[in-house]
Formats: structure tokens, C-alpha cells, sequence
């Protein structure tokens, strides 16, 4: 029996440790090059020395969207639990509506303005119809469009409100993929609206224990943490990983059959430069992540606030700051648009991170780089090429969430040869 392919993996996020366990259950020598002194899957943080910890960010999932994460996870054996959420809509520092997800509570709810409640319930019903019977018109898709229609075409199409789509729709999928209202507009409304026909009606879920996860997901894989890798070069005899670690004097070149580089887009395209006229057409946004001790407490065994502040400025689109009163008695800020120069609330903890910012031309850009087409040589690369492979959050025909991750480091693991335990759960062309 030849022996199986050796694999690189550059990072340890989500993506890069699901594709890790596919591949090392299936016997490859799997290892995972990460620069910090830790896995980057089970992130936590906490405002103080003595205050509790909390995962950053929270990875919550719901529904059939999440088919491939969930098959993982029943396969594990790994627990979760409901999450239950008190919405509240927030116009700078002023509250206009508030809802509870699931409407598991709904007497709360009469506080808002009869009228108010009447115009929401009629758009929402009205949104969640057109997403079933009117789908958005999505190129190389099963429609056969030959257009891609971005979530601000699609409201026009169906006549979907502004007002509706900014103070209600918006904030709550900002909330989700942690990006402004003008980017969100711009995404595929395809994305947004298979996100919602696959959540519909399902509770919020997460993980009870992230570091157990992240532990099962690397046994027996080899980490190699302070690992800067600085370049990822096919050679004549395989893939060559270029790197330095400690303090960074030392550098290091090791040789795999196969690389799955899990990073951002961006750095890829620096690690990879084969790949960079394609990572340099993709949008990235930052975010930021600031937790503090909170002065609200939350009841336990009650809902989970989630405060949706939005603010307008003259010079850019609405942004919305998710504000999750966490039942640990911390506050945890969740603001797209920033950057790491931008000081946050005294005395938190900060953490910046990169977030994909999909559109119908990096759709369309994707599909040939990931598609079963062959239509990604024209780009001089395609996913797999040099047996060199991409996985992450925007390497998916969908919202960049832990699904995307998933699906993409489990087809990656199984293109180089892992066989899974189920089969892949494929909603979308790639």
C-alpha cells in the first residue's frame, strides 16, 4: 500500500483543524504551523485577572446551514447547548424595538408600539416568503443566471422597504457577519437568504466546551506553535514550507506532499504569490472584539441579551456594534470597521481579527478558483494546483461563517485523500 500524501497546514483556526482531524483520522501525517504560542480555534479572553473567560469570538450555529459542522460534532460526540436571545435595537443610545429570538417570549415584546410591531411582523413575513418562493438570482448557481444580485438588487426586486432593511434586517445580520450595512448590501443576497431558509425556526446553538473540541481535533497531529511561515513554495520534490520560530533567527524549510493554507485571503496571497492577482480582487473588513466586566447581570437560565446598536456617520454606511451581555457578568463588543490603532473601552481586552467581505464579483471570482469547472485556468490557478489548497471562511458559496470553514477544510482533506465518515453536505455550486 503506497503511503499517504504528508500535509502542511498554515494556521489553526477553525478551518485549518477540521481539515487537520479529517486527514490524520484517516492516516496522513498531518502538521500544523501556527505563529502564536497557541491554537487559535478555542480563543478566549477576559476583562480582568479573576473574571471569568469567554470564547472569542462566540462561534454560535443553527439549523440545517450548519450540516457539515453538526455531522462533525454528532460524530465527535461533542455537546451543545441553546442559546435563547433578547434583541435590542439600538439607534445610537436610544432603543426602538426589541424582540426575542424564536419569539420564545413574546409579552416583552408589547412594549413597542403597536403599529411598530404590526410594519415589522408584515415585512418579516413578507422577507422569509420572498426568500422561499423568490430566489435571488445567483450566477453558476441552479437558476442559470448569468448575473450574481447582491442583497441590495434583491430588495429592490421585491420591493423589500429601506427602512426595514436598515433598522431590522441589517442590524440583525450585521450581528452575524460582523460587517457595515453598505457591506452587507453589496453581498450576494443569495448567501443571506439561504441562511435563512436553513436557520428558519432553528434555536442558536454553541459548542459547551471549545477547548474539548479543539483537543479532539488534533490528537495525534504534530503543532509546531511561534511558527512564522513566510512562504509556501511548490519544489521538485514537494511542497516547501519557509519559516522561522522563536524569536525568528532561525530559518526553516520543510518539505510535505500536500499544504492546506488556512489563513485570510490576504495572507495567503502573501504566502502564496502564485495566488496573489486572485487574493488581491477579494474584500477584507477588521473587526474588533472588546470585553469588559458589565454592570448588567443576566439571570441565569433567562435569555442572553444581545444589544444591536447602530450608528450613522456622515462619511460612511450604518455600522453595527453587537453587544452580547454575556451571563458571566462580562460585556462582550463585537464592532466591524476598526482597526488596531483605535483605542477600545478603558481597561478591556482587545482583539482584532479579519473578516471576509463577500460580493457578487468575488462569487464569480470563487466559483472558477473552487467550482467543479475547469474555468479557474484562465486565473492560472485553481484550488488544488501544485497540490497546494485554500480553506477558510470565504473559500465557500455563502455567508463566511464556522460552516464555510468546515465544508472547505473537509473537501480539501478529502481532494488530498481522507476518507469521512458521512458524506459532505453541498447546498451551493462550491
Amino acid at each position: 500500500m503506497d503511503p499517504k500524501p504528508s500535509v502542511a497546514i498554515i494556521g489553526s483556526g477553525p478551518a485549518a483543524l477540521f481539515a487537520a482531524w479529517a486527514l490524520r483520522s484517516s492516516g496522513h501525517e498531518v502538521t500544523v504551523f501556527e505563529q502564536h504560542d497557541h491554537l487559535t480555534l478555542a480563543r478566549q479572553a477576559s476583562a480582568s485577572e479573576g473574571t471569568p473567560r469567554v470564547d472569542i469570538p462566540m462561534r454560535t450555529f443553527s439549523g440545517a446551514y450548519y450540516a457539515n459542522l453538526f455531522r462533525v460534532l454528532n460524530h465527535l460526540g461533542i455537546a451543545t447547548r441553546v442559546h435563547r436571545f433578547h434583541y435590542r435595537f439600538l439607534q445610537g443610545m436610544a432603543e426602538y424595538f426589541q424582540f426575542f429570538s424564536n419569539f420564545h417570549r413574546i409579552i416583552p415584546c408589547l412594549s413597542n408600539s403597536f403599529w411598530i410591531n404590526l410594519y415589522v411582523l408584515a415585512c418579516y413575513v413578507w422577507y422569509t416568503m420572498a426568500v422561499f418562493v423568490v430566489p435571488p438570482r445567483i450566477k453558476n448557481g441552479s437558476s442559470g443566471s448569468e448575473e450574481t444580485e447582491t442583497l441590495d438588487q434583491y430588495a429592490k426586486r421585491i420591493r423589500l422597504p429601506d427602512r426595514f432593511l436598515d433598522w431590522y434586517l441589517l442590524p440583525l445580520f450585521a450581528s452575524v457577519a460582523t460587517c457595515s450595512h453598505g457591506d452587507l448590501r453589496q453581498c450576494p443576497a443569495a448567501y443571506i437568504a439561504d441562511y435563512r431558509r436553513r436557520t428558519f425556526a432553528a434555536h442558536h446553538r454553541t459548542v459547551s466546551d471549545m477547548h474539548v473540541l479543539q483537543t479532539l481535533l488534533t490528537r495525534n497531529v504534530t503543532i509546531v506553535l511561534q511558527a512564522k511561515v513566510e512562504r509556501v513554495q511548490p519544489g521538485i520534490e514537494g511542497v516547501e514550507i519557509h519559516f522561522t520560530t522563536g524569536d525568528g533567527d532561525k530559518h526553516q524549510i520543510r518539505i510535505f506532499d500536500r499544504a492546506i493554507i488556512a489563513t485570510s485571503a490576504k495572507q495567503a496571497g502573501e504566502l502564496f504569490p502564485t495566488i496573489r492577482s486572485i487574493t488581491s480582487r477579494l474584500s477584507e473588513g477588521r473587526v474588533r472584539i472588546s470585553v469588559t466586566e458589565s454592570s448588567h447581570r443576566a439571570n441565569a437560565g433567562r435569555s442572553e441579551t444581545l444589544v444591536l446598536m447602530t450608528q450613522v456617520e456622515d462619511t460612511s454606511s450604518p455600522v453595527t456594534h453587537a453587544i452580547h451581555h454575556h451571563p458571566s457578568g462580562l460585556d462582550v463588543v463585537v464592532s466591524p470597521g476598526f482597526h488596531d490603532a483605535e483605542k477600545g473601552p478603558a481597561g478591556a481586552e482587545l482583539i482584532y481579527l479579519n473578516r471576509p467581505l463577500p460580493t457578487s464579483e468575488s462569487h464569480d471570482l470563487l466559483y472558477e478558483v473552487f467550482g467543479t469547472a475547469s474555468k479557474g485556468r484562465k486565473l492560472g490557478w485553481k484550488n488544488g494546483d501544485y497540490g497546494i489548497y485554500l480553506a477558510g471562511g470565504y473559500a465557500s458559496a455563502s455567508l463566511p461563517l464556522l460552516e464555510a470553514c468546515v465544508r472547505s477544510a473537509l473537501e480539501a482533506a478529502v481532494a488530498i485523500g481522507a476518507d469521512l465518515p458521512f458524506e459532505i453536505v453541498k447546498h451551493t455550486s462550491f
